[in-house]
């Protein structure tokens, strides 16, 4: 025998398996897998959780910023702002600015996700503000309008 004449010595693959592999192969394809509608549901919440999670870490700067005027819409320059949170350990913590001439503040590294604010200058003060965050350290810009005078 001639190495032309060599017998094929793989082993035959019965009918039926054949037909299995061909269904399977069938069943399975790309296409059909990639319409799957969990796997596309799937897909929307990887990448819905994914763009929420860039979001927060592109915007996570945790400043709190506004400016007081009074009645009239006029800035209040030397105002008194008071910042309340309550730490994990259920204490009262309070940080303070005051206003430049323009009647701006800024209160930078402010990690919370509720707190409460307040303006004073002179005899007027604002109403105590509840403010509710979305999500830690997210920049939260207000006008706080200080009343009387």
């Amino acid at each position: 025998m001639t190495d032309r004449e060599t017998p094929d010595r793989r082993l035959p693959i019965p009918r039926t398996m054949r037909q299995f592999w061909l269904l399977a192969r069938e069943t399975l394809s790309l296409r059909l897998l990639l319409l799957n509608r969990f796997v596309i549901i799937l897909l929307v919440v990887v990448v819905a959780s994914a763009g929420a999670t860039a979001f927060v870490e592109a915007n996570d700067e945790g400043t709190i910023e506004g400016t007081v005027v009074d009645d009239d819409g006029d800035p209040v320059a030397n105002a008194t702002v008071v910042l309340e949170k309550v730490n994990l350990k259920n204490k009262l913590v309070k940080q303070t600015q005051t206003t430049g001439p323009d009647g701006r503040f800024r209160f930078t590294d402010a990690d919370v996700l509720e707190f409460r604010i307040y303006a004073t200058a002179d005899d007027r003060r604002t109403p105590v503000r509840r403010v509710h965050l979305l999500y830690p350290s997210q920049p939260k810009r207000l006008t706080v309008v200080l009343e009387g005078g």
